[in-house]
């Protein structure tokens, strides 16, 4: 949605100012929008060293610090329930309740990281088993 209003603005900016001032705010738009679709959320976790890395990465470029830990104590699934309410005319109204299963990976000093998450608990499941044999560690209920 925001890279559709940058592509709306990099029209009117073209279309409404007619010189280099219009170009200007055009190529700072454009870089704006290449920003947003190279720009992501990584978690790195090495198990040999024993660190992790919430990183950013822009541009190929990761930002972001590692940080220590002692031991991966498991990975686990909590489940938690989504609720949307839609209004309609009148008195009408309708609430729409779904369950999402999110992974976290809890370390032995009690710190939990959010992994992943999905609709389908069995897919869920079926995502997380290569990433407990990478981090050596078993998936608790």
């Amino acid at each position: 949605m925001f890279s559709l209003l940058l592509i709306c603005g990099m029209i009117a900016s073209i279309v409404a100012v007619n010189n280099i001032l219009g170009f200007i705010i055009m190529f700072v738009l454009s870089f704006l929008l290449i920003l947003i679709w190279t720009s992501f959320y990584i978690l790195e976790i090495d198990v040999e060293n024993k660190t992790y890395a919430d990183l950013t990465s822009v541009f190929g470029r990761k930002f972001g610090k590692a940080v220590a830990f002692d031991e991966i104590e498991n990975v686990f699934i909590k489940s938690s329930v989504v609720s949307q309410t839609i209004h309609g005319f009148g008195p009408n109204s309708y609430e729409k309740k779904n369950y999402e299963f999110d992974a976290y990976l809890k370390f032995t000093n009690g710190e939990k990281l959010f992994l992943v998450s999905d609709e389908d608990e069995k897919e869920l499941r079926k995502r997380l088993k290569p990433v407990l044999k990478k981090l050596e560690t078993e998936l608790v209920n």
